[in-house]
């Protein structure tokens, strides 16, 4: 994945790169097969009643993301590149202020949400048969700390990801998944437990995985601590900015970009051609998923190379990076395509037809998006990220807006189109943010090259690895 990088550590930097491109996958499988198991379960031993009502409850807590404002994933990136730059004191600022700050906003957050389902019988409002209004309580305020035990995740995962890879984090994660599912399905199968028991469940493995991985860094980054003398008021002033453009970027592309879509075909189409939309984009979502990962993978170390000065070998490792993340989500958004008649009707069983204008157009933007997002990531990892957030929101907002506009002339593609606006922006916008950072323009012809060339070692390198000659980037 990383041809170009001669000597000892682009043989290192090869390694980690399979290690956490393989530990995504990992992680990836575990959280599609959770939903595949945990919701035949739950409807089997709640019922659809019980099991509507555990999603709304569920639902509600889940607004406490937002009180994030980023603030982890702009700590996580500056962690690692001050690392990467051997600057141990600004990491353990930057560490020490992000959990300081998410520990208060987190308390708050689990008082105030806890006080209100304690003050206001929200099952009676709700009109709740089965969830009465003290196991209401317990759920919220489990699934609440989970969420918010989950925030740290970003910071203690940069130590690590910084030290040694992100391989580990990802394990971490998808070992404790897998056990909370098998704890909640064997609970669910063997003693029928209700929903409060089951968020009991997902929080104590959300306090094992933090424990696990600060004991990882208790082991690969022994000297690195919390330290209250770290804690500057000027320093985490310098978060501001990052943490809301990662806010904006999220509300970009989580919120208004999957929700509002759907709110304007509701309104002028109905709710048939709300689930039409809704699985073919589900279905051409795929091809970003799977497209995303090597850049996914990549990113600790796009963040290591800038923050150690080492700039050339950075815009490198971007322009390889968007190379293949473009040409697979091509060739995935093909493959999707061809397969789109015999897949989407044996997926729905035979309910949902597929719309070849709409399929289309979602395709070449999930392909389109696969590209902005490899540039987004290479943004993020340097915390300059911010115009791409602007342009990104107000991309969306202008998309969806034409294409409200025609959807009652031409239906859903008229959205599917919109849509393509805001990864446009990004692209454009994003290769110029780059290109300042990097100190080097960064061209269109040399991102859309056929990656052959890195295709080629790759494969020779896994060959030797399999062939019993070398491990890979040994």
């Amino acid at each position: 994945m990383i041809p170009g990088f001669s000597g000892f550590e682009g043989k290192r930097l090869r390694r980690r790169a399979w290690e956490a491109v393989l530990s995504i996958l990992l992680s990836r499988a575990v959280r599609i097969g959770e939903q595949f198991i945990l919701v035949p379960c739950f409807l089997s031993a709640w019922g659809i009643e019980t099991y509507g009502e555990w999603l709304t409850v569920t639902a509600v807590v889940a607004f406490v993301s937002f009180t994030n404002v980023g603030l982890a994933a702009a700590s996580a990136s500056d962690i690692v590149m001050s690392m990467g730059a051997g600057n141990r004191q600004r990491a353990e600022e930057s560490f020490s202020n992000c959990v300081i700050m998410l520990l208060g906003i987190g308390a708050v957050v689990l008082v105030v949400l806890t006080g209100i389902f304690l003050g206001v019988n929200i099952s009676a409002v709700a009109g709740f048969e089965s969830i009465r209004n003290p196991q209401a309580v317990t759920i919220v305020a489990c699934v609440a700390a989970s969420l918010i035990l989950g925030f740290f995740n970003g910071p203690l995962g940069a130590i690590i990801g910084a030290s040694v890879g992100v391989s580990a984090v990802n394990l971490i994660l998808a070992l404790a998944k897998t056990l909370e599912i098998a704890t909640i399905v064997s609970g669910l199968l063997l003693f029928k437990i209700e929903p409060a028991t089951a968020a009991i469940i997902s929080l104590i493995w959300a306090c094992v995985v933090a424990v696990s991985q600060i004991g990882v860094i208790r082991h690969v980054a022994p000297s690195f601590r919390l330290r209250p003398s770290r804690i500057k008021f000027d320093s985490l002033l310098t978060m501001v900015r990052p943490s809301l453009s990662y806010f904006l970027l999220f509300l970009s592309t989580n919120i208004v970009g999957i929700e509002i879509p759907r709110l304007i075909i509701f309104s002028t189409l109905g709710p048939a051609a709300v689930a039409i939309f809704s699985v073919t984009l589900t279905y051409s979502r795929t091809v970003r998923s799977l497209a995303g990962i090597v850049t996914s993978a990549m990113q600790v170390e796009l963040g290591r190379l800038f923050g150690s000065g080492d700039i050339q070998r950075f815009r490198s490792l971007v322009v390889r990076l968007c190379r293949v993340t473009i040409w697979s989500a091509v060739s995935l958004g093909l493959l999707l395509l061809a397969g789109a008649a015999l897949l989407i009707p044996l997926w729905t069983n035979g309910r949902i037809a597929v719309e070849w204008p709409l399929l289309s157009l979602l395709i070449l933007g999930a392909s389109l998006g696969s590209l902005a997002d490899a540039i987004t990531l290479s943004l993020t990892s340097i915390n300059r990220v911010g115009r791409v957030a602007i342009a990104s929101l107000g991309g969306v907002v202008i998309g969806l807006a034409l294409g409200g506009l025609l959807t009652r002339y031409i239906g859903t593609p008229a959205i599917a189109a919109g849509l393509l606006v805001p990864e446009l922006a990004v692209v454009l916008l994003g290769r110029i943010e780059i290109a300042k950072s990097a100190g080097a323009s960064i061209t269109f012809a040399g991102i859309m090259r056929w990656p052959g060339d890195l295709l080629r070692v790759e494969y020779a390198a896994a060959m030797r690895f399999l062939s019993g000659k070398s491990e890979p980037g040994a």
